[in-house]
C-alpha cells in the first residue's frame, strides 16, 4: 500500500543537501565563473545609446573618461560606433553643442578602429 502525504509532510526519499554535496561559493569560483563568460560584442540596446549620446553631447570629451560610459561604449557594435560618430559630428558642424570637440570625435574614431 502506498504510503500517503501530506501538505508541508516530506517523503522519505527527499533529504537536504549535506555540506560535502555543496561546493562552497567563494570569490575564486566567482571569478573563474565571470572568466569564462564571452566578451560583451554585439549590439548595445538602444536605451544604451541614447545614454551615451546624451552624455556626451552634454558633458564632451569629460565623459570619456568616466567608468560607466566606458563600459557602455565596450558594448557597441562597430556600426554603432560609426553611427555614434556621425551623429556627433553633425552637431558639431551645426554649432548646437560646443561641448563637442574635434578632440572627442577623434577619440571616438580611435575607440572604432580597435
Amino acid at each position: 500500500m502506498p504510503r500517503l502525504s501530506y501538505p508541508g509532510q516530506r517523503h522519505q526519499t527527499q533529504r537536504k543537501p549535506r555540506q560535502s554535496d555543496v561546493a562552497p561559493f567563494t570569490t575564486e569560483t566567482a571569478d573563474r565563473a565571470w572568466a569564462a563568460l564571452p566578451p560583451k560584442r554585439g549590439h548595445a540596446a538602444n536605451s544604451t545609446y541614447e545614454a551615451v549620446y546624451y552624455s556626451l553631447r552634454t558633458h564632451g570629451e569629460a565623459k570619456l573618461r568616466d567608468e560607466k560610459t566606458l563600459d557602455r561604449l565596450a558594448e557597441f557594435s562597430t556600426a554603432q560606433l560609426v553611427q555614434l560618430i556621425s551623429a556627433l559630428t553633425k552637431l558639431q558642424a551645426s554649432q548646437r553643442a560646443g561641448t563637442i570637440t574635434p578632440a572627442l570625435i577623434t577619440s571616438l574614431k580611435e575607440l572604432a578602429e580597435c
